[in-house]
């Protein structure tokens, strides 16, 4: 051991004699408070843990977005906040940037959407803490607050369209469908059955097979 480095610990270890402490036992009590700190540290769920925590979340609950939802994070978010950063670090103003980065290309509804998922995953992270459902042993998040809630929606970006087919002009379509190119007789019936159904869920009406349908009942069960 250097002579320097020997005086500056007979400085610190007489200056715990002087107010009374015990030179060994403060020694131990700084070096488990430090490999506390080190767990906590380590514990703390990054963004990265987060985002996939969210997405996971939605794959257990079926929602079938979960894939597009997760490659446009990824595509979006990890260029201004790094996939290591702790969750509970991560700031409204790096939020901020990634939205405004987005805007500037033109894309002010995918920045909505962006978003929407950015306060979907801290809402997810705000509880996910205190969910005995959460799969993610060990691995915490310490949020207070979602960094999103402050950033306003771009409201100006979801305008209702003002334009709409006239009685006559939908009735013409239903009956022309069969002179159109390239619209065969099963994708007629589809956009047909989309009309009458009032455009209710058309992915679920795409994916639909013919065994899901009962023609008796005159109902889609989804049961294949």
């Amino acid at each position: 051991m250097k002579l320097a480095t020997a005086n500056e610990l007979a400085k610190k270890y007489g200056a715990w004699l002087i107010e009374g402490k015990d030179p060994q036992a403060e020694l131990e009590r700084q070096q488990f408070a430090e490999q506390q700190r080190i767990q906590l540290h380590q514990s703390q769920g990054s963004f990265e843990a987060l985002i996939h925590g969210y997405v996971n979340k939605m794959k257990i609950d079926n929602k079938r977005t979960w894939q597009d939802v997760l490659k446009r994070l990824e595509n979006e978010c990890y260029t201004v906040i790094p996939r290591e950063t702790k969750a509970k670090d991560v700031t409204s103003g790096q939020i901020k940037h990634i939205l405004a980065g987005i805007i500037q290309r033109g894309a002010v509804v995918h920045s909505n959407r962006i978003r929407s998922y950015l306060m979907a995953a801290f809402n997810y992270g705000l509880k996910a803490d205190n969910d005995p459902m959460n799969t993610s042993a060990g691995i915490t998040f310490g949020l207070e607050a979602n960094p999103v809630s402050v950033i306003p929606k771009q409201s100006s970006a979801e305008k209702v369209g003002d334009t709409w087919l006239t009685l006559e002009e939908l009735r013409f379509l239903m009956e022309h469908f069969a002179e159109a190119t390239n619209v065969g007789l099963l994708m007629q019936h589809l956009i047909r059955f989309c009309i009458y159904t009032g455009g209710q869920r058309p992915f679920e009406m795409i994916a639909s097979q013919w065994c899901d349908v009962d023609f008796q009942q005159k109902n889609a069960a989804g049961d294949c």
